[in-house]
Parts: C-alpha cells; sequence; structure tokens
C-alpha cells in the first residue's frame, strides 16, 4: 500500500483513525469525512508530506488548530468544517501557499482575525468561515 494515492474512508461509523494511515507518505487525496473522530487532530498528519487534499469535515474534532497543521505547505483544498474547533485561526494560515480551497464553516467557537495574507493568494479560489 506504499503507493496508494487517494484514500475515501468518509462516512464510516469509526471514531479511531488506523495507524497505519499515517504511513502512507505518497498520499495526496485523503477524505476521512463523516466519521465519529473525536478530541485533537491527529499529530501523526504532518507526516503526510504530499497530501494536496485533506476533508475532515463532519467530525467532532474538538481543539484548536494545532499549529503544526499550518507547514503541510503542499495543501490545496482543505475542509475541517462542521468539526467543534476552538481558539484563535492563526496567522501561520499564510503557510498554506498552494491552497485553493479553505472550509472552516460550523465551528462556532473559531475566532480571530483572518490574516491579510489570504489576498496574496495566487490560487486561493473558496474560503467558507461561516458560523465562525
Amino acid at each position: 500500500m506504499s503507493s496508494l494515492v487517494t484514500l475515501d474512508l468518509s462516512g464510516n461509523p469509526v471514531n479511531l483513525i488506523a495507524g497505519w494511515i499515517f504511513s502512507l507518505s505518497n498520499l495526496v487525496f485523503l477524505d476521512l469525512s463523516g466519521n465519529s473522530f473525536q478530541g485533537p487532530i491527529p499529530r501523526e498528519l504532518q507526516n503526510l508530506t504530499a497530501l494536496r487534499h485533506l476533508d475532515l469535515h463532519s467530525n467532532l474534532f474538538n481543539s484548536s488548530i494545532p499549529h503544526w497543521f499550518y507547514s503541510i505547505s503542499s495543501l490545496e483544498y482543505l475542509s475541517l468544517s462542521e468539526n467543534d474547533l476552538q481558539g484563535t485561526i492563526s496567522d501561520a494560515l499564510r503557510n498554506l501557499t498552494s491552497i485553493k480551497t479553505i472550509d472552516l464553516s460550523f465551528n462556532e467557537r473559531l475566532e480571530g482575525k483572518l490574516s491579510r495574507s489570504l489576498g496574496k493568494f495566487c490560487n486561493l479560489r473558496s474560503v467558507s468561515f461561516s458560523q465562525v
């Protein structure tokens, strides 16, 4: 499975992310939406350095967005909507230089100002912060 580039495990009634997922170093597309994942966003996601599409929406993540998360510079699509994320949206968002779509909507406990650097992202096509 080391050559796997796409993994869609969306809509599964599981609440534990299998550890082997984080060893898929060639993974480009990961959809873990619509599960029952709880707690913080798994730190091991930072090991997926080729990741371009990450969908974690409709889970039960209830932490802040970790600072290391903003260093996944290859990300083009990011959805963290419909979780229970909290804390400040970091200015480190500017590090996601390849980003085309960001969806943080329906995380009512997120706060803070959006970075002015978002306006400099030439690839950015869609931003959703509704109900934040």
